[in-house]
């Protein structure tokens, strides 16, 4: 009797700790810039190894695209998740996430470039050509969402830190 009272109170406890958590995800306004930040920084790491061997390895190039296919497809649920709309300091940290997701993907623009001559399958003008435009499809998308959720001043300057993004893409697309 005890023992099924105690996993009785362990379920229950299991639910409610799953609902908290459920709720807590669905009230983050940040997510779907989190996810793009995350997908970045997987770019950055690819890219970064690509300085000291120029092999991409198809595992590595499969996994970062599902991953960015994941999610654009998670994007645009994840910022409608939240019913309000951005607070005038949830605005700046939304333009100081974009800021840094800017600066990461010039970094991997560089590396990118340098690299472009390479020649193969999986090579890194390649692998850089489908991942940047899986990435910019991505951004597009949050831009959509994002300026429909921030204060109107905040809105004009996530929009253009956003176009800004989607035109370093776009080069670095045109040099590929």
């Amino acid at each position: 009797m005890r023992l099924h009272l105690i996993f009785v109170l362990f379920l229950a406890f299991s639910f409610a700790q799953a609902i908290t958590v459920k709720k807590s995800v669905a009230l983050d306004k940040f997510l779907a810039i989190d996810m793009i930040e995350s997908k970045v920084d997987a770019l950055v790491t690819i890219a970064k190894q690509l300085q000291t061997s120029p092999f991409v390895s198809p595992v590595k190039f499969i996994a970062a695209y599902l991953d960015l296919q994941d999610a654009i497809t998670k994007s645009t649920g994840l910022c409608l998740s939240h019913p309000d709309p951005f607070t005038e300091m949830e605005a700046e940290i939304l333009l100081t996430k974009t800021t840094a997701i800017s600066k990461q993907l010039e970094g991997v623009l560089v590396i990118c470039e340098r690299l472009a001559s390479k020649i193969g399958l999986f090579s890194p003008r390649i692998v850089f050509r489908v991942l940047l435009s899986q990435m910019k499809i991505l951004i597009v998308k949050a831009a959509s969402c994002y300026s429909s959720h921030v204060p109107t001043e905040a809105r004009v300057k996530v929009e253009v830190l956003l176009k800004t993004i989607i035109k370093i893409l776009e080069r670095s697309l045109a040099k590929l």
